[in-house]
């Protein structure tokens, strides 16, 4: 839930009613618009995404076995 709102897009829900209301409302806008709507803030998704947190990780490694050196 933090992670949605922090970075302001997706959705968090709580029970399968929910999650079917808004896979519906997405399905929908799909078939009428043929797209989906990219909401949020880009440079908040990015630092979550897998890729940059498998560098940070790396980052911390190099940086924890450069110290024991």
């Amino acid at each position: 839930d933090e992670l949605v709102r922090d970075c302001g897009c997706g959705s968090s829900v709580n029970t399968p009613e929910e999650f079917f209301e808004v896979m519906e409302g997405l399905y929908n806008t799909w078939r009428k618009d043929g797209t989906l709507p990219t909401l949020g803030d880009k440079k908040k998704v990015e630092f979550y995404s897998r890729k940059k947190q498998a560098q940070r990780m790396a980052n911390l490694i190099h940086d924890y076995l450069d110290k024991k050196k």
